[in-house]
């Protein structure tokens, strides 16, 4: 429910694990159950309850010792902090679930760690630094194997490239990043990059015919797997173009 942006009924969930998980004493499905609250929080933009669920959930791994929820948590911490625009504190936490992930030896955790460290340089307004760490991303990605990160680095690179100025490179990148979500069966960042390959050709290229292609694509797509933002960003765009003949 969470990936479908149905925040409402994946919070009815994870509250409803949370209150099995405590009958049973078990810790570690309460912190994924928290973890996940503090997520759909995130998403719903209440910034205070999802903080509060993390805290609670930071003492609780204290006295179970639970390192991998540990980092769980801060990712989310981390989540909170971007979206208040504290870029410095992300960082910081950035380095803290770097120590915790290096101790239980998850590359695919210290992948999407420097995957936030790009992001996070990025929003700073740093988009050739963001680069670089993007394109290492992508490197380390491939070497691991590892499939999602491989597709979110290629849309990350064509972000920085879009806004640097190079949009035939920022092309190139989101068709490499569709290609690939494709062939590995990665539809949900099919249709986010199909969608932002469409808005480049909207908004710096100006070809409409193209743009409403890809926007039409993006949104057979988004229906499809019943992402609901997504979807409705699509017809709003497609709305737009037709209103603006």
């Amino acid at each position: 429910y969470g990936q479908l942006g149905d925040m409402d009924n994946a919070s009815s969930y994870f509250e409803k694990v949370f209150i099995e998980a405590k009958k049973i004493h078990n810790f570690e499905l309460i912190m994924r159950a928290i973890d996940g609250l503090a997520k759909v929080s995130l998403v719903k933009s209440e910034f205070k309850k999802a903080e509060k669920y993390i805290n609670d959930g930071l003492k609780l791994t204290r006295r179970t010792g639970n390192i991998k929820i540990t980092d769980l948590l801060l990712e989310s911490l981390s989540n909170i902090r971007l979206g208040q625009g504290k870029y410095d504190d992300v960082l910081e936490i950035c380095n803290q679930r770097e120590e915790i992930v290096k101790k239980i030896n998850d590359d695919t955790r210290l992948a999407m760690i420097w995957d936030i460290k790009g992001d996070t340089i990025y929003k700073k307004g740093q988009f050739e630094k963001a680069l670089k760490i993007y394109n290492d991303n992508l490197a380390f990605s491939k070497k691991i194997k590892y499939v999602v990160g491989i597709g979110h680095s290629y849309g990350n690179i064509a972000n920085c490239h879009a806004e640097l100025g190079d949009i035939d490179k920022s092309i190139e990148f989101y068709k490499k990043q569709i290609k690939y979500s494709k062939d590995n069966n990665d539809i949900f960042s099919e249709g986010k990059a199909m969608f932002n390959l469409a808005y480049t050709y909207y908004e710096d290229l100006k070809d409409i015919e193209v743009a409403r292609e890809a926007f039409q694509i993006a949104k057979d797509i988004f229906k499809k797997i019943g992402f609901k933002s997504g979807l409705d960003q699509a017809i709003e765009m497609l709305k737009e173009i037709d209103e603006n003949k």
